[in-house]
């Protein structure tokens, strides 16, 4: 193909058509997949699961069998989705966002919507819309785990580990915190490798742990709805780094938090305070507390000195009195 005589308005135009006609198989492999589904011919071939079956089957990644088993079951409700799709409208990266949030009902409103957001955002609607439950996340907590395996002559040592949301926030944010103030290497004159830098960034934490004049605790960031921090069904929780948690969890936190400092005035049209906490294990939290209204407006109640006394934490720490 003689590159020189396309224009990058042909490349464009022409990616388009295939990405739209990779979408439209897309929608008929999800179509055949529920069929499979429905026989039950995975289990012929000796196979678990039908995830399973895919992947080891034609040869695709585990999480993209997944992900095609998911989108095919929940399209089978969904006819108007299901029709973009096989018209190449939507990529499956979409149609999985948008098949978490809708139904029958909802599926037009929410396919007109989501021509204008991101896959970014997207994903972020689709996980505030199922939230995970106080028993998702003990699931998730129980599974917790870590490998440490040293090859034969024991000069490397690989590790692996499985985190809830909560423990891992933590971990990324103080090794990473590290990691950034590893300096340029003195023998090549610039930066390792970021990955480099936060394997020295996880050496470096564990050799300064309990030495506060070295390095300082961890902060993890939680955005919480007002509604999460007083009721149990409304509202949603999210880490900083987009996680989202039940909102037992962020209750859980606001208790177990020592109250350093909080902010009695808004800071946004949406935000009623920032607050700052620091754990008596000696990480750092912050709480941004928003509402679904502006500040003042009358649907929205202040919240003055909520005490959450409660919850059963583990630890004997008395909890804060919230003074916003």
């Amino acid at each position: 193909m003689d590159w020189e005589r396309i224009t990058n308005d042909q490349i464009d135009e022409t990616l388009t058509q295939f990405l739209g006609l990779t979408a439209a198989s897309q929608a008929q492999v999800c179509e055949l997949v529920r069929e499979v589904d429905r026989r039950q011919q995975f289990l012929a071939d000796g196979s678990r699961t039908l995830t399973d079956w895919l992947s080891a089957r034609f040869l695709i990644r585990h999480k993209t069998a997944r992900q095609l088993v998911s989108v095919a079951r929940r399209l089978e409700d969904l006819p108007l989705l299901s029709q973009r799709f096989a018209a190449g409208e939507f990529s499956l990266d979409q149609v999985d966002a948008i098949s978490r949030m809708a139904t029958t009902d909802t599926e037009k409103g929410l396919i007109e919507e989501a021509l204008g957001l991101s896959n970014a955002l997207l994903d972020r609607k689709a996980r505030r819309a199922n939230p995970p439950t106080a028993g998702d996340e003990r699931t998730v907590f129980d599974r917790r785990s870590m490998y440490l395996q040293w090859n034969l002559d024991e000069s490397e040592l690989n590790l692996r580990a499985n985190l809830d949301a909560v423990g891992g926030e933590i971990v990324q944010k103080a090794v990473k915190d590290a990691a950034n103030q590893i300096p340029v290497n003195p023998e090549t004159g610039v930066f390792d490798s970021y990955s480099a830098r936060i394997a020295d960034g996880l050496v470096e934490v564990c050799a300064t742990t309990g030495d506060q004049t070295t390095t300082s605790p961890p902060q993890i960031v939680v955005h919480a709805d007002l509604d999460a921090l007083t009721t149990i069904d409304s509202g949603v929780t999210e880490l900083g780094s987009g996680a989202l948690v039940p909102n037992e969890t962020a209750r859980r936190l606001a208790c177990d938090c020592v109250l350093k400092r909080s902010s009695p005035m808004a800071v946004s049209s949406s935000v009623w305070a920032v607050i700052h906490g620091r754990f008596r294990d000696g990480y750092d939290v912050w709480f941004i507390i928003v509402t679904e209204g502006p500040v003042g407006s009358p649907d929205v109640t202040t919240p003055t000195g909520y005490r959450f006394t409660t919850l059963s934490t583990g630890r004997k720490a008395d909890p804060p009195i919230w003074t916003i």
